[in-house]
């Protein structure tokens, strides 16, 4: 983690972790997810604490589109709104 972090950051790392330990295998039920939307969860993680503003967005549009795969519509449904908060402008 680097060793300063705002608050924004702190708020959206801690989404992340949430949503890769409740719902990072969803995905895996439907045919041909192969762990997609773990995969860009973590990434979006990875690039969030390197500080790679484009390739944090990136993974989150990915994670969004892999989450149309989760059958579970309650989980899809908490995935894409907690992917709207992390993806809303700062105000």
């Amino acid at each position: 983690m680097s060793e300063k972090m705002d608050t924004r950051q702190y708020r959206d790392l801690n989404c992340l972790n949430g949503l890769i330990a409740n719902f990072g295998d969803a995905g895996n039920n439907a045919p041909g997810a192969g762990g997609a939307l773990r995969e860009h969860l973590q990434a979006a993680r990875r690039n969030l604490l390197g500080a790679m503003a484009g390739e944090y967005s990136l993974s989150l549009r990915l994670a969004g589109e892999s989450a149309a795969d989760v059958q579970d519509k309650a989980a899809r449904a908490e995935i894409i709104r907690v992917l709207g908060i992390l993806t809303a402008p700062v105000l």
